[in-house]
């Protein structure tokens, strides 16, 4: 896939703190149904784990009507993301080629990610990721999302072959 040039990578890591080339993730929190969306709150923490224990900050890209969902997952992330500016499909590419690692539902940006090759957490909710999604390679693992018995939050299972942990390849990798 041939990516664009485009200033938006720059831009994040400008709004991250970072240096030019300096890595990052990125957070997807939307989704168009609202049951393929894992809690803002959840997000949050992730970002503030990956931040606290691998040294990277995250994005958190967002889609038309979803600013405030990004923005909710920027105040649970105990200051490790920051909302991305508004993107195109385009930008979407540029970021997903220059990120570590994109955590996203089932979504586009999660599929171009993949595509890339970029490594992904993927989460799925109510649709079978053996439908859904493409062959990822190695650097990737797949959770689905699972209502507790009491019907409250989802919570994620891993129902891949990959390791219950995020691997994150060298930065040189």
């Amino acid at each position: 896939i041939a990516v664009p040039e485009s200033a938006v990578a720059d831009a994040v890591r400008i709004r991250l703190g970072l240096g030019a080339g300096a890595s990052f993730a990125i957070v997807n929190p939307g989704a168009a149904w609202p049951n393929k969306r894992w809690p803002p709150e959840r997000f949050g923490r992730l970002a503030a784990a990956l931040a606290g224990r691998h040294g990277l900050r995250s994005a958190i890209t967002w889609g038309p009507g979803d600013e405030a969902l990004a923005a909710a997952v920027a105040a649970a992330s105990e200051g490790a993301a920051v909302v991305a500016p508004p993107t195109s499909i385009a930008d979407l590419l540029v970021l997903s080629g220059a990120a570590r690692l994109v955590v996203s539902g089932d979504t586009g940006p999660l599929h171009l990610a993949a595509a890339l090759g970029t490594p992904v957490v993927a989460l799925f909710g109510p649709t079978g990721f053996c439908l859904n999604a493409v062959v990822y390679g190695i650097s990737f693992a797949i959770f689905r999302m699972v209502k507790d018995p009491a019907g409250e939050a989802a919570t994620l299972r891993v129902t891949s072959a990959a390791p219950p942990r995020i691997w994150l390849p060298s930065a040189s990798a």
